[in-house]
């Protein structure tokens, strides 16, 4: 495929998963697609023959940005340890604002996910922080157990920090939501991490 082909193809992607998350995949015609990404409707035909096979498209492209992100952020080599990486992970899923929450809307739309390997998606990344921080006795499978409790909260907490009615409870209750929403996966970091090496020391 031409470099011109690639590029137009992730046009329409870009194009998509904006649509998609803010509008729907119902409430989105292939028309507005073509005309956010400025290609006519031949183009989208000719990369992804049906709507149906460009969401899967936006879903897969969306899980391998999200999976560069988890390689970026666990590559930092300032990090020092599973707190760190939770809380520049929570940062960097900030960043991107409402892109992360369109992305996740497609995810709940998308009929066909992405193949997710032989491990869930950041065990890779948050095991090689937690084999810092927890004793050699505990079992892989208590990996697995916290590395779903972390991303399960970090995941909650930015979507709820980027919705209307989640900003409106954080500006009430957290002030300093920044700071406090670090200090929290701080705190849960170090719960976890507690209660593993007390059990298994």
């Amino acid at each position: 495929m031409s470099e011109v082909n690639i590029d137009t193809k992730k046009k329409i992607i870009e194009a998509a998963s904006y649509l998609f998350g803010v509008k729907g995949f119902d409430g989105t015609s292939t028309r507005e697609i073509g005309k956010m990404a400025g290609v006519n409707i031949s183009s989208l035909n000719y990369h992804f023959k049906s709507k149906q096979n460009l969401m899967e498209e936006v879903a897969f492209f969306a899980c391998d940005e999200f999976k560069m992100k988890l390689k970026t952020v666990a590559s930092n080599t300032e990090l020092e340890s599973t707190s760190d990486f939770a809380i520049t992970l929570y940062s960097a899923l900030l960043e991107d604002g409402y892109k992360f929450l369109n992305e996740f809307k497609l995810f709940l739309d998308s009929k066909k996910f992405p193949d997710l390997g032989e491990t869930p998606i950041g065990l890779e990344e948050m095991t090689f922080f937690l084999k810092r921080d927890l004793h050699p006795n505990v079992p892989d499978s208590e990996y697995f157990w916290v590395n779903n409790v972390l991303f399960s909260y970090l995941f909650h907490t930015a979507i709820v920090s980027m919705s209307g009615v989640g900003k409106q409870y954080m500006e009430k209750f957290l002030p300093d939501k920044q700071n406090s929403t670090k200090l929290y996966i701080k705190q849960l970091v170090e719960t976890l991490v507690r209660d593993l090496n007390h059990r298994y020391q």
